[in-house]
């Protein structure tokens, strides 16, 4: 007999389905962005919660990934799906070059270190006009999967709801797997790590996943949660704008 156990989340994925048949408009807004500060959670519960690294910059992979997909998508027309991606692999690449410094720094000191890396990249998509437009923002066209419009807020909500239980999902394997093993063991076992828990190796990677996970976030948001205009299109602003939004 099959474990009742493994029904749960299949039913209560089921479950979360059927809010858009039943709220309003603004209901809809709050759901959509509760589910894309999730998936920033979840990002921000590796490298802190389970990996042991006082590190905040997340808000900055957040901007990293929302700007990355709105290039990718206004400036070179890729689709909404592969920008998603690239924004992920992107803001993986920049979660491991910023630890590769931050690696001799620990407890406050690399707070402090990341919070003036967040602070450093949201003065950069302000003053970088050839590539952020600064305050002005760039126009992203209105994003679509498979065919399928995301302009409304309840076509959005299922688009999140999937990404969200995706993340969720690969983040739980991670962490079962050797590399989630070794970075519980890091931010726990600091003094006396077992060998294959180096460290010097395994600390690094940590920012990556975060970051990779709040990228995607970010990707939803970017193209989707912005306000369209009547030309359906986004503005993607600064970081603060971004999570405003």
């Amino acid at each position: 007999m099959s474990d009742p156990r493994r029904l749960l989340w299949p039913a209560l994925l089921i479950l979360a389905a059927l809010p858009p048949f039943f709220i309003n408009d603004y209901v809809q807004y709050i759901l959509n962005s509760m589910l894309v500060y999730a998936v920033v959670a979840v990002g921000f519960n590796i490298v802190l919660g389970y990996a042991g690294q006082l590190a905040f910059a997340n808000a900055a992979f957040f901007g990293v990934g929302a700007y990355t997909t709105a290039i990718c998508m206004s400036r070179w027309h890729w689709p909404f799906l592969l920008a998603l991606l690239a924004a992920a692999v992107v803001t993986a690449l920049v979660g491991f070059v910023v630890s590769l410094p931050a690696l001799r720094l620990r407890a406050y000191y690399l707070a402090i270190v990341t919070l003036a890396f967040g602070e450093l990249l949201r003065w950069g998509y302000i003053h970088a006009d050839w590539l952020t437009q600064g305050s002005s923002g760039l126009l992203v066209p209105s994003a679509s999967v498979f065919g399928i419009s995301l302009a409304s807020d309840r076509a959005r909500y299922w688009l999140f709801l999937g990404l969200t239980a995706l993340v969720l999902w690969g983040s739980a394997n991670l962490l079962r797997s050797r590399f989630g093993r070794a970075l519980v063991a890091c931010g726990r076992t600091k003094p006396l790590p077992p060998p294959w828990a180096s460290p010097r190796r395994w600390p690094r990677s940590a920012p990556s996943p975060g970051a990779a996970a709040s990228s995607a976030s970010a990707a939803q948001c970017s193209p989707c949660c912005l306000a369209a205009s009547v030309r359906k299109a986004s503005t993607c602003r600064s970081c603060c704008c971004i999570s405003a939004w």
